[in-house]
């Protein structure tokens, strides 16, 4: 059953505004999908974001954007969840966008590293983020065995 948050209120400390979306089923698992809005971000925030680790540029989204692939993706041990996460920055503005489904379990498919990080490009660009230019979405690291 899907469930979803959006909230005009900033978190405690933040200057962010979310939303949240998360779904769980019996064969697909926990999937999440989050949105972190920054407006107007600090330099120490906009720093911050630009020096994301493991980060991939993306090109067509604001003045900077990159994609990071995690937990499955990386083969971190424990039954990770597959990560993607889009980073922008747009002038005195960053985004967030974490996407999280389950890892493989009893015979589910493999999580698509490339359409999740083509539908979180396409998604920001829609947002009105794109910067004219054609979007290029770096390919998904191999999961780890």
């Amino acid at each position: 059953m899907p469930v979803g948050q959006n909230s005009s209120d900033r978190p405690p400390g933040s200057k962010a505004y979310l939303c949240t979306y998360s779904s769980k089923s019996m064969d697909g698992g926990i999937t999440a999908l989050s949105v972190a809005l920054t407006s107007p971000a600090s330099s120490q925030d906009i720093s911050t974001a630009k020096s994301a680790p493991d980060c991939s540029p993306v090109t067509g989204i604001g003045d900077f954007a990159c994609l990071q692939w995690t937990g499955y993706f990386r083969g971190e041990a424990g039954g990770a969840s597959a990560n993607v996460v889009l980073t922008a920055v747009r002038g005195d503005e960053t985004l967030e966008m974490p996407y999280v489904t389950s890892a493989p379990m009893n015979g589910a498919p493999a999580p698509d590293g490339d359409a999740m990080a083509r539908a979180l490009a396409q998604a920001a660009v829609d947002a009105g983020w794109g910067n004219g230019s054609p979007l290029g979405v770096p390919a998904a690291p191999a999961p780890a065995s």
